[in-house]
């Protein structure tokens, strides 16, 4: 009798733990950030941000370009971002994020 209430007290000790990661991964799946984090070139005054949005006809995509050194000089422009036309939510966010990224460590990335 020892042996099985030995087995069960892991179990249900751990199964509240395991109800609440599975909880928090499904929320966690549904709130995706709609903004990625700034992506910064190597001398600092050039950072880029990928953006995405679900429309009524489709996705959205952006990239949120930032130029200067402080927020009192920032100066901010958008380019659009062609993605394929049955991407879904993740893949054109994962598709912004890469081309703001290469954008800044590789295209812009000793910008004076």
């Amino acid at each position: 009798m020892s042996e099985s209430s030995g087995l069960a007290l892991p179990l249900i000790v751990h199964w509240p733990y395991r109800l609440k990661t599975v909880i928090q991964r499904i929320i966690r799946g549904r709130r995706l950030p709609h903004d990625s984090k700034w992506f910064t070139n190597v001398s600092g005054n050039f950072a880029v941000r990928a953006h995405v949005a679900s429309t009524e006809k489709g996705l959205r995509v952006w990239l949120t370009l930032r130029r200067g050194w402080h927020s009192g000089e920032y100066v901010y422009s958008r380019l659009a971002v062609p993605v394929p036309e049955n991407a879904r939510w993740r893949k054109a966010y994962r598709l912004a994020c890469r081309q703001a990224e290469h954008l800044a460590h590789f295209r812009y990335r000793f910008q004076p």
